[in-house]
């Protein structure tokens, strides 16, 4: 049941989405060079691409000229936005695959399909994965908590996936509450209702911060000095959280982990959807958008696409 408190930020959510969810959705940004430092890695990779769909998580991985699983190669465990099931943010799976990497999509424990596979009936899934994501925004220990043990037991249950990864090469990304998620993994602590916990993976070598809700997890600044690896946050000018902050609510919380570990890349125009390639995973008629738009939203895709391989290259 809620409390004053729940109450409160819950109403204060609402006004927030509705006060700016036009603006996170829209597609209208300026078109833009993709940087020299991140074109090369922006294009489609040398591999080809497999895709398996397991109880607990999908994969993506790269296979050679006869249509085999490379072996021994880096990997991503990637968690996504809330509700993610795991089957979504393909276009950047398939993407960072064909450049080599195995990429590992957990079915979390608040997604709806897997709250449909337990209780056979839409309603009651869709109740609970609703909760469970407003657990998250409300920073409901319980689902995070969820989070990060999926993330783990992932890993501890693919182990080298038939010999597909290295093991020793293993990074972790996220994609808004995700992000968060990753970072606690790399050893950003969590606090909450006067509880806190960390969740530090020592096989994770690096972190991808995709737009992490930092307006929302007002953290306080000694949390975030635990960070013990690598890791890049991107996020973009136009990038809103559900408390309405901009992107400098999500850049002042990573200046207080230590800075010989942070890198920062702003995206001109881009909001909160456009670093997963959300216009073209998601509408499939194309026709309703604006040419100007389509273009802007690519070159903000490839620019995310390539930054983010160029940092899986250099840190796993």
């Amino acid at each position: 049941m809620l409390g004053p408190y729940e109450w409160s930020q819950t109403v204060r959510i609402l006004w927030n989405l509705y006060r700016f969810s036009r603006e996170m959705n829209r597609f209208e940004a300026p078109l833009q060079a993709i940087p020299s430092d991140v074109c090369p890695f922006a294009s489609e990779g040398d591999f080809d691409y497999g895709e398996e769909n397991h109880t607990h998580f999908r994969a993506t991985f790269p296979l050679d000229i006869d249509g085999c699983p490379l072996k021994n190669r880096p990997a991503v465990l990637f968690s996504g936005g809330g509700g993610d099931d795991g089957t979504g943010y393909f276009l950047l799976a398939r993407h960072w695959a064909s450049h080599g990497f195995v990429v590992l999509q957990p079915k979390h424990a608040d997604a709806y399909t897997r709250h449909f596979d337990n209780t056979g009936h839409f309603l009651p899934a869709q109740r609970l994965t609703t909760w469970d994501v407003w657990g998250l925004a409300l920073c409901e220990p319980r689902p995070w908590r969820a989070r990060c043990e999926d993330m783990i037991g992932l890993l501890d249950e693919v182990g080298d996936f038939e010999g597909r990864l290295d093991v020793k090469r293993i990074g972790v990304g996220g994609y808004s509450f995700g992000g968060h998620v990753a970072c606690l993994l790399g050893g950003v602590r969590f606090r909450a209702r006067g509880e806190s916990f960390g969740a530090r993976e020592p096989r994770i070598k690096a972190v991808l911060n995709l737009s992490s809700e930092g307006g929302v997890l007002a953290q306080p600044k000694g949390v975030w000095r635990g960070l013990e690896v690598p890791m890049l946050l991107v996020t973009g000018e136009r990038d809103k959280t559900v408390w309405g902050e901009g992107f400098r609510a999500k850049m002042r919380e990573v200046k207080c982990a230590p800075q010989n570990l942070i890198e920062t890349r702003v995206i001109p125009g881009a909001n909160h959807f456009s670093f997963v390639g959300r216009l073209f995973e998601v509408i499939e008629d194309l026709s309703k958008i604006h040419p100007a738009d389509i273009a802007a939203q690519n070159s903000i895709f490839c620019i995310v696409k390539g930054a983010t391989t160029k940092y899986w290259s250099e840190r796993l």
